[in-house]
């Protein structure tokens, strides 16, 4: 059976905007297909409108994310606007000392210990 999804979009949104935002959350979702309900995440950059998007759809589908991006401003940003949508947002910014202890600790300890998330959603690629 087929379904469908209507969204009223304001009148002075722009079509490409619109269009970048039916992207976003396409990949997301081709993404979050792999995950369940309880699964952590990392997500990087977690402020790109792929990253947000999976951290949005993630959150409201019960998983734990834990956000990599660049910025205090940023990651307090994230936490503040979507922190409540049904899972768990952690931001984590990268460009302060210590930043691997602090995923290392949200994640429940380094990998070797038992620690670590269920998958990473990277829409940059690099190093961090």
């Amino acid at each position: 059976q087929a379904s469908c999804c209507v969204v009223p979009l304001p009148i002075d949104l722009e079509p490409q905007r619109a269009a970048a935002g039916l992207a976003a959350a396409c990949v997301a979702l081709a993404c979050l297909r792999h995950f369940a309900p309880g699964d952590t995440l990392v997500v990087t950059p977690g402020v790109g409108a792929a990253g947000m998007a999976v951290a949005q759809i993630a959150a409201r589908r019960g998983m734990r994310v834990v956000a990599l991006l660049r910025g205090s401003e940023r990651a307090a940003w994230l936490v503040e606007n979507f922190g409540a949508l049904g899972g768990t947002i952690s931001a984590i910014d990268c460009a302060e000392e210590g930043w691997p202890d602090l995923a290392a600790s949200l994640l429940g300890g380094p990998v070797a210990s038992g620690g670590g998330a269920d998958g990473l959603v990277d829409g940059c690629g690099g190093a961090l």
